[in-house]
């Protein structure tokens, strides 16, 4: 994402809307609800059973093990989104606010 010119008073588009459209499409088909169960599912065993995972189903354990810091890294992604996001429309309430006084 580019940073956009913006000033209080204005700001550019971060993304267009072709690339907001390709953005859902990957993030819907390139298996994050896979990613995150798997997320889940390492929460929710003990260090003995991983250990186990690990040394009886390497490969298993390795698909996991890159399922879980790919979905880290996805969420880094989401985080950053989410946080530009927040600054345009707090940008936009508080101009709003001042504009009322």
């Amino acid at each position: 994402m580019n940073k956009g010119t913006h000033t209080q008073e204005y700001f550019e588009p971060n993304i267009r809307d072709h690339t907001m459209q390709e953005l859902e499409r990957v993030a819907g088909g390139n298996g994050i609800g896979t990613q995150r169960r798997l997320c889940l599912i390492a929460l929710a065993r003990d260090s003995e059973t991983l250990r186990r995972l690990k040394t009886e189903e390497p490969e298993a354990f390795s698909d996991m093990e890159k399922a879980v810091f790919g979905f880290r890294e996805h969420a880094e992604a989401l985080l950053e989104v989410a946080n530009a996001a927040c600054v345009r429309i707090e940008l936009i309430s508080d101009n709003d606010e001042k504009q009322r006084h």
